[in-house]
């Protein structure tokens, strides 16, 4: 693989970070333990999922543990049932943790608010050995640098002032009860590491940025405190996580390098984008981007694990339908996009009907969907439902026409699970024929009960019955019959019809059809 250098410039920042395309990558050593933490200020989002879905795939296909860790350290953002919804759909998914707040592990807690006394702990060796320090600059000093380095067209950056207080001013303000934070000591000239999927990289996080906060001054740690210390105690190998965590990720290194500790190894997965190609995939774009949204209209937790995949790779071929089993096994970490890739959704009713159709083609799949459509066919019409060989005629011959299970109750195929009426104008207005076309048919049927079971069967036998309605054209005699069997002039074609409805609703509706014609 040719190696190229590559700028990226990110959010406001005017310098770049440097970055050279990954090696493949290839596993040795201790187990993979990789973690999803994410923060329960709202329901499970699509690329919440998406970052879940790639630390999943990474975990199992290395024969490694999947931890879920909840970062509630900020706590008013926390949203009542944030954390219930966010367990609930991981479930749905698939993506059950081996390691969780509910599942429990050798770890545990694994909610962040319940960990204080581990990052107190931890962040008193920082601040012996001097890395980190308390500082006492309040909130009205801090947006007055804001605001002079917006005016002067700066980066904001804080000044690293109290860096030089004494140890003795320290504890005066300490025993005056002054609010303060703890920060960690950056210096520039940050050394670069190696990202599994961009390769080299390197943000000078020291050269752009003061000193960040650790410990804020409610006790409570930041993000990028409390993931380090946990991710270390927690002996995660691997961290997955969104491109627009990179600038954070060299400032995490010099967090390790103060503890003395070994960092995990680091992969920054390409940002998925809206499909106007410009703007980030977001919450903030309204409910149909949540998980739960996507569980309520149809859609198959496997056809949207599925559907991710498309931005953003992990597979030979981008664009192959699989199970998550199957994305397990074949997924490869090399093969994972280092560019932002745009997640269109209008792709993923096609991504859910190939999965109907592969789980149609399974024996425990075919079960579940002939289940699913029995529910809803209750929920939908409160009517007798039909035997599972109906159910499955219908679902055989349509599933190549419908994106999820709720479009076979929809409006245009009410005539599948209840009687139309049709009137004798509606069949009068299509020829004055109709009455001869229907009692030819029901009058071979009498005389036959011949079974009509494949659509080739049908067509066969309605050709034969057609010759003896000559004075009547082909395509006129379909429709009557059409107009017979669901009401409506258009729609499947006639011989689907006959076989989903079978030959004993098939005479009865003819039989309406009849009674309709001779009503005076």
């Amino acid at each position: 693989m040719h190696w190229h250098t590559i700028r990226c410039v990110m959010s406001r920042v005017r310098c770049g970070c440097v970055i050279h395309l990954a090696r493949p990558y290839s596993h040795h050593g201790s187990k993979v333990r990789v973690r999803f933490a994410p923060s329960p200020t709202g329901y499970l989002h699509l690329g919440g999922l998406r970052t879940a879905l790639y630390n999943y795939l990474f975990a199992k296909a290395n024969h490694g543990d999947f931890i879920l860790r909840i970062e509630d350290t900020d706590q008013s953002r926390l949203i009542p049932d944030s954390l219930k919804n966010l367990e609930e759909m991981l479930s749905w998914t698939g993506l059950s943790p081996d390691e969780g707040p509910s599942s429990g592990g050798k770890f545990a807690p694994y909610k962040q608010s319940e960990r204080l006394e581990v990052y107190h702990e931890s962040m008193k060796h920082l601040l012996k050995d001097g890395s980190c320090y308390h500082c006492f600059c309040t909130p009205q000093r801090l947006e007055f640098l804001r605001k002079t380095a917006v005016r002067n067209k700066e980066t904001p950056r804080y000044d690293n002032k109290c860096r030089s207080l004494s140890e003795a001013a320290v504890k005066e303000n300490k025993s005056r009860g002054m609010p303060h934070v703890i920060r960690l000591k950056i210096e520039p000239n940050a050394d670069p590491y190696d990202d599994l999927i961009l390769g080299t990289t390197c943000y000078d996080v020291g050269r752009m940025e003061g000193d960040p906060v650790m410990i804020k001054a409610d006790g409570f740690p930041t993000y990028h405190f409390a993931n380090v210390v946990d991710d270390h105690m927690m002996e995660i190998t691997h961290v997955l996580r969104g491109q627009e965590w990179i600038m954070s990720t060299n400032k995490h290194i010099l967090l390790y390098k103060a503890f003395g500790w070994k960092p995990p190894t680091f992969a920054h997965l390409p940002l998925a984008l809206n499909k106007d190609g410009r703007t980030k995939l977001s919450k903030r774009f309204g409910n149909n981007t949540y998980v739960s949204h996507f569980k309520e209209t149809g859609v198959y937790p496997g056809a949207l694990l599925n559907f991710l995949t498309f931005c953003g790779g992990g597979f030979e071929d981008h664009r192959q339908i699989l199970t998550l089993p199957e994305m397990v096994a074949k997924f490869s970490l090399d093969k994972i996009s280092n560019h932002s890739a745009i997640l269109d959704l209008d792709l993923l009713p096609g991504v859910n009907q190939s999965h109907l159709i592969k789980q149609f083609q399974e024996d425990q799949g075919q079960r579940k969907l002939l289940e699913e459509l029995r529910e809803e066919v209750r929920r939908a019409f409160q009517v007798e439902l039909p035997n599972e060989a109906f159910l499955y005629r219908i679902l055989d011959l349509r599933k190549n026409h419908i994106n999820y299970i709720k479009d076979l109750t929809s409006k245009e195929n009410y005539y599948l699970w209840i009687r139309p009426k049709v009137t004798q104008h509606d069949l009068s207005a299509i020829t004055a024929h109709s009455e001869s076309v229907i009692k030819a048919i029901y009058q071979d049927y009498a005389n036959t009960c011949e079974e009509v079971t494949t659509t080739d069967d049908v067509n066969k036998y309605l050709q034969r019955i057609h010759k003896k309605t000559a004075d009547v054209p082909w395509p006129t005699f379909m429709k009557v019959i059409r107009m017979c069997l669901s009401g409506k002039k258009e729609g499947p074609s006639v011989a689907d019809m006959m076989v989903m409805l079978g030959s004993e609703e098939f005479i009865e509706r003819l039989k309406c059809g009849l009674m309709a014609l001779t009503e005076r």
